[in-house]
């Protein structure tokens, strides 16, 4: 059963690879600069960085008014095209890291302030207590292993660090199980979906709490969701 598990888990991640890719002609972005803006995104990023749009699939504006990002250390955990990396160093971070497993979205851009590092989750290569706030805007269901990765995160994350979740999640299972050995489905965070129960009880087993909530669109079986948790 492991050996399934690990093969099963090896054609998602090159799945994956081969949709996030610079490379992939039938990579095709629905969002278009208004989209952003009405989620959040303020016009003079996006006028700066409109070369990102194409390569840049947010599914949430993933900073809250009432956290602080000013001298924080930031990861942005599958972090794409960077545009959220740049949004956190604008807001005042005094460290970002962009994180992800496609090297040529990566290579899209180059800021000083932004470290850049190509990896596969849920292995992640940093210090007890490195970061002030984790962002993972439509990264976390990509991820199989999401318990070894909350796991991980619980150590890299400071005492009362945050951990920004936004994604795609399900009304019920009954409707997700049918994706669930569909690798299209996985690339693009459907088949990895949760219901807000699996979530909140993966996440009570780390010690972090929810304490905020913003939902923007139900989508037939899908909530497109913002959740922010407290690593307590």
């Amino acid at each position: 059963m492991r050996e399934i598990f690990y093969l099963f888990m090896k054609n998602i991640l090159k799945k994956i690879k081969e949709t996030y890719s610079t490379d992939n002609p039938n990579l095709i972005n629905l969002l278009k600069k208004e989209d952003f803006i009405n989620i959040g995104y303020s016009e003079n990023i996006l006028e700066d960085y409109e070369y990102l749009i194409e390569f840049a699939f947010p599914v949430v504006y993933p900073f809250p008014p009432f956290l602080d990002f000013k001298g924080k250390s930031i990861l942005d955990l599958g972090s794409g095209a960077g545009l959220d990396s740049i949004v956190a160093l604008r807001k005042g971070a005094y460290r970002v890291i962009s994180f992800d497993i496609s090297i040529s979205f990566l290579k899209l851009f180059n800021l000083e302030g932004i470290l850049k590092i190509n990896g596969t989750m849920p292995i992640l290569p940093f210090k007890i207590n490195s970061f002030d706030v984790v962002i993972m805007n439509g990264s976390f269901n990509l991820v199989i292993d999401k318990t070894a990765l909350l796991k991980e995160l619980n150590v890299i994350l400071k005492k009362d660090g945050y951990l920004i979740i936004g994604d795609l999640f399900w009304k019920n299972i009954t409707n997700r199980d049918i994706y669930r050995d569909d690798p299209d489905a996985w690339s693009w965070c459907v088949a990895g979906g949760l219901t807000e129960n699996e979530l909140f009880n993966m996440v009570n087993q780390y010690n972090f709490k929810v304490v905020d909530k913003f939902f923007y669109e139900q989508i037939e079986n899908l909530e497109r969701i913002r959740y922010i948790l407290k690593n307590e």
